[in-house]
């Protein structure tokens, strides 16, 4: 990679990750600061602490999802600058930078160029929410680097790179389990070279792998994977449950379905036209038949937004475009007996390993769960529109405007969500918190790192309970405890305190988006004018047992 390119990288990092550098914590940010502290506490017992992060105290390993490693690596800045959103921002931004670079170094080598695909890759509506404390940026660009850096190791006989592509991808595993679906891409690309030898490389990540299982083992008696999924089954739902949500977010993270339509009617390719709009039709059928049983409603179904289906039908036909196109293409090239099919095969499996993984494999999908496709998709894009030239160049130019404005004005959104609930902690707890008044809170995520820090108190399902006169505080959007039966009866609301919304979009308003959890009928994310709240928060007292006749009112977790 040439020193522009690495220029081009940088700069595209800072404009992604330097904007939003100020950012509340969020979601899971806050059990990754908790495990991060466990760590500067005991280096080699991260789990070996309980955090209350569903309904009562359990073990960090209970409630973690992925490995450690990012928590690691955050560990030194928290030592270092204490939980400042500043400096832990600021330390992801390396991150940024591998996801661009490993994009470019990816695109430069399967012949897609290097400009337009980090240009998609880093205006991805969905890259640019994700700008978290979390590991989903992360585990992306590690993978994104390292199998860039092995396949141009590889086809260039350099040993070194090749290790250091390896070492990339087993870390991007150690960051989210999702990532280890791409191992078996180290063995592939060489299979595909028909170099077999170099598929002994794919034991670097599962030995790296292996390292962590045995080490959780011997700390929790467990191999820390094997909780996670035994965690999971309860919440287990058919891949239904998961289909339709992964094409609305794939739909929603890359606006490049009209640029391959414009490049087909350049090139007279009438047959792959009707072919993509009929993919779009089956999308809404299916939509339509999951939600309603009738896929013929053709004025769709009213609980659900016109946004759900236009991402469900432009992620089908993005999807159909670039890992149908590469299939076709891998095809041709294999009927003519020439070489070229190895790149589209590779890229095309690269593409739907995270999907399939996401699809069969993980209870709740998020929208940030599928960065780990971007990249390939991207390159898949552009090499079926290569060269762009004229009316497709605009095209191009054209939709990427579009994607970045509508990243900015959705990461504006969660970037307010965020706010939201740093706002509310520090606000509520100095309105409502008098001398000699003790103050709980109800719900997880980034407003539980802050009403934590405030002095508030943490409810639990089960633990010590209330009293009379005490207040809660929980906001009405969010994951929260069970309430207690006889807790909940006692309730009586004293206040509501809304957050107005002052960007036209929403990743999470608990009936049309859910960025961090697409079920349902939420799409990953919502662009409205409406007139409501980002967030509301409720403060509650704690009635006598013969208080008055007030109305409790819990705020149900809707996420």
């Amino acid at each position: 990679m040439d020193r522009r390119t690495l220029a081009a990288a940088i700069a595209l990092a800072l404009l992604a990750g330097v904007p939003f550098a100020s950012k509340a914590f969020h979601i899971d940010d806050t059990l990754v600061l908790t495990i991060s502290q466990q760590i500067l506490r005991e280096p080699l017992r991260p789990f070996h602490a309980e955090v209350n992060w569903r309904d009562d105290s359990a073990p960090i390993a209970q409630a973690a999802d992925d490995p450690p490693l990012l928590s690691y690596y955050l560990a030194p800045f928290i030592r270092l600058f204490g939980a400042s959103e500043l400096w832990l921002h600021a330390a992801m931004v390396p991150f940024f930078i591998m996801l661009a670079a490993g994009t470019g170094l990816l695109g430069r080598w399967f012949w897609a160029g290097e400009g337009w695909p980090m240009l998609f890759v880093m205006s991805s509506p969905v890259l640019l929410v994700s700008g978290n404390v979390m590991s989903e940026v992360p585990a992306a660009a590690l993978a994104t680097l390292g199998l860039a850096l092995f396949v141009f190791g590889m086809d260039e006989e350099r040993r070194g790179l090749c290790a250091w592509g390896a070492v990339l991808v087993g870390l991007a595993a150690l960051t989210k389990y999702s990532a280890a679906a791409l191992v078996p891409l180290l063995a592939l690309y060489p299979l595909l070279r028909r170099k077999p030898r170099l598929a002994a490389w794919a034991l670097v990540p599962v030995a790296l792998f292996g390292l962590w299982c045995l080490q959780s083992w011997l700390s929790l008696g467990r191999p820390h994977p094997f909780v996670v999924f035994q965690q999971r089954a309860g919440i287990w739902r058919s891949a239904l449950d998961r289909l339709y949500p992964a094409l609305t977010i794939a739909g929603s993270m890359l606006l490049l379905p009209p640029v391959l339509a414009v490049a087909w009617m350049r090139r007279r390719a009438w047959l792959a036209l009707p072919l993509l709009a009929a993919v779009a039709a089956a999308a809404w059928c299916g939509v339509n038949h999951y939600f309603h049983g009738d896929p013929l409603a053709w004025r769709g179904i009213p609980t659900l937004s016109w946004q759900y289906y236009l991402w469900a039908m432009m992620g089908a036909a993005l999807l159909a475009a670039t890992v149908g196109g590469g299939l076709a293409a891998a095809a041709w090239y294999l009927v003519q007996r020439e070489q070229g099919a190895a790149e589209w095969v590779f890229l095309v499996a690269w593409a739907a390993a995270p999907f399939l993984f996401g699809i069969f494999l993980t209870p709740l999908l998020s929208a940030s769960h599928l960065l780990l496709a971007l990249p390939p998709v991207v390159v898949l894009g552009m090499r079926l529109l290569t060269p762009p030239r004229g009316r497709v160049r605009v095209a191009l130019a054209i939709m990427l405007v579009v994607q970045a404005g509508v990243a900015a004005l959705v990461a504006a959104a969660d970037y307010e969500q965020a706010e939201a609930g740093r706002a509310f902690a520090r606000q509520g707890i100095r309105r409502y918190g008098a001398p000699g008044q003790q103050v709980w809170f109800n719900g997880h995520w980034g407003w539980q790192h802050y009403a934590l820090a405030a002095g508030a108190r943490q409810y639990a399902t089960h633990g010590e309970q209330p009293k009379p006169g005490d207040l809660i505080l929980a906001p009405k959007w969010l994951a929260h405890a069970a309430w207690a039966p006889d807790l909940e009866a006692s309730l009586e609301t004293v206040d509501e305190v809304p957050f107005p919304a002052r960007v036209p979009a929403r990743t999470m308003d608990g009936w049309r988006s859910s960025f961090y959890a697409v079920t349902a009928q939420r799409a990953p994310y919502f662009i409205t004018f409406a007139d409501t709240p980002v967030q509301v928060g409720l403060v509650f007292r704690v009635r006598p047992a013969d208080g008055g006749a007030t109305a409790p009112r819990a705020p149900a977790g809707t996420q």
